[in-house]
């Protein structure tokens, strides 16, 4: 082949190798000349029959509004999935609570004496404001909760 017949000259450096490239060449030319077939090596034949698949069209083409057949079908998919798992997660979350009372119940003279023992001397102080934190920590999730479902939304 001269090498004025090339489509794209030949890449020096980079880790391509120049007979590879050339086959390749070669194979697109032939396939694009609709040329023999009979003539010409192993490798040239396997990126004949490469470049012969990528110039076809795909068996099946996808519709022209594939991507709004998808979006339509995911907007009309029901959502009992998610209010099953929001069931699931307050049964769960009541369950756990449960049994931290319990165990709170059982355990709980044993463990008191641990932890004051561990609290600073202004320690009545300190346990006044950590309650007033956590206090207001609950009643912010709680309102969050009752707007969340007075809005009708699934609660998280």
């Amino acid at each position: 082949m001269n090498p004025e017949d090339r489509d794209t000259p030949t890449p020096n450096g980079a880790g391509i190798d120049p007979r590879e490239w050339e086959a390749q060449e070669r194979a697109l030319r032939a396939e694009r000349l609709k040329l023999d077939a009979g003539h010409g090596d192993a490798r040239t034949a396997q990126y004949r029959m490469i470049a012969r698949a990528l110039r076809q069209p795909p068996v099946s083409p996808m519709p022209a509004d594939f991507a709004a057949q998808v979006a339509a079908r995911v907007a009309g998919a029901p959502r009992v999935d998610e209010r099953v798992e929001a069931w699931l997660q307050r049964l769960l979350s009541g369950l756990l609570a449960v049994v931290a009372a319990g165990a709170l119940a059982m355990y709980g003279p044993q463990w008191i004496p641990a932890f004051t023992g561990l609290l600073p001397d202004g320690a009545g102080a300190a346990t006044g404001w950590a309650g007033a934190v956590a206090l207001c920590a609950a009643m912010t999730w709680g309102l969050q909760h009752l707007r969340r479902d007075d809005a009708g939304g699934v609660p998280g």
